[in-house]
């Protein structure tokens, strides 16, 4: 049997919106290091790395606070950046996520042609009604050079993958935005407030615990929990990174993901690539719904 984390079709950007327009995911957890703290410039064109700060510096300190107030605060972060979204009301919800995996063997070769690199690029265009149901979507995956991988569109009911080739009608799905935290699931959480390239920023980090899952691919290896950190920006509540850490029931850690947010906003129309993309025609037969 394959690793659970083989293949991962759905929510790449993790706690960020619902991914309809499904793509294939190479998907290995590796050993969390100092290299997962660091993250992704969201100021510049270019993709570069940037260091977190680990040792309280420029850190006006971890916040006394409980988990319910401490929560409820994240939480509101997420609904003032959520409410700054729908108020522009134009055509495309747009995302681009980077996707960092700190380690090689996170790659997957699909076939000769199309590898699943380590690291690489999630980018969408969501439409959505006033219930706010994904009417149309279209999902890519770039290389970190730019080279397209993949993609995946949503229109007329119909989720096409291009890699696999597969046409299928999809039930109406509702668009999820960055998900808020149930305190009650939390074992415990702080928050940290600094200065992240010129940008006031807070972190908040927190852990929950479960009935340990054993991993597919390691004997006796299981997971009893998971520890999440996230950035955002203090003024605006922009989400800028998540990371998510694997604990292991022996006591280890394995970094899952690190998904850095390069772009979270709206735009009026598709690019041209994009457009040519949503539009194209198939030539293969649609799997209906069971």
């Amino acid at each position: 049997m394959k690793s659970r984390f083989q293949y991962v079709l759905v929510g790449v950007g993790i706690t960020l919106l619902a991914i309809v327009a499904v793509l294939v995911i190479g998907f290995k957890p590796t050993q969390a290091s100092d290299a997962s703290n660091t993250a992704i410039s969201t100021n510049s064109a270019e993709i570069t790395q940037v260091q977190l700060p680990v040792n309280n510096l420029s850190i006006n300190g971890i916040q006394e606070k409980d988990n319910v107030q401490l929560l409820a605060e994240r939480n509101q972060l997420v609904e003032r950046w959520v409410a700054s979204i729908k108020a522009r009301n134009t055509g495309w919800i747009h995302t681009k996520v980077v996707e960092d995996r700190q380690d090689e063997a996170a790659s997957l070769n699909l076939n000769d042609s199309i590898v699943i690199p380590a690291d690489y690029i999630m980018e969408t265009w969501s439409q959505i009604d006033a219930s706010e149901m994904i009417v149309a979507q279209v999902t890519i995956m770039w290389d970190l050079e730019g080279e397209m991988i993949q993609f995946a569109w949503l229109r007329d009911g119909i989720s096409y993958n291009s890699f696999l080739n597969d046409a299928r009608e999809l039930e109406p799905t509702e668009f999820v935005w960055m998900s808020s935290i149930d305190v009650s699931q939390v074992d415990w959480a702080t928050q940290e407030q600094t200065i992240l390239e010129g940008r006031e920023v807070i972190v908040i980090a927190s852990s929950q615990s479960f009935p340990p899952i054993p991993l597919d691919d390691r004997d006796g290896a299981a997971i009893s929990g998971t520890r999440t950190t996230e950035t955002f920006d203090a003024i605006t509540g922009q989400p800028l990174r998540t990371e998510v850490i694997l604990l292991l029931a022996d006591g280890t850690e394995q970094l899952l993901s690190v998904s850095s947010y390069l772009t979270y906003g709206t735009v009026p129309d598709l690019p041209k690539q994009v457009t040519e993309l949503f539009n194209q025609k198939v030539d293969v037969e649609i799997q209906e719904v069971d």
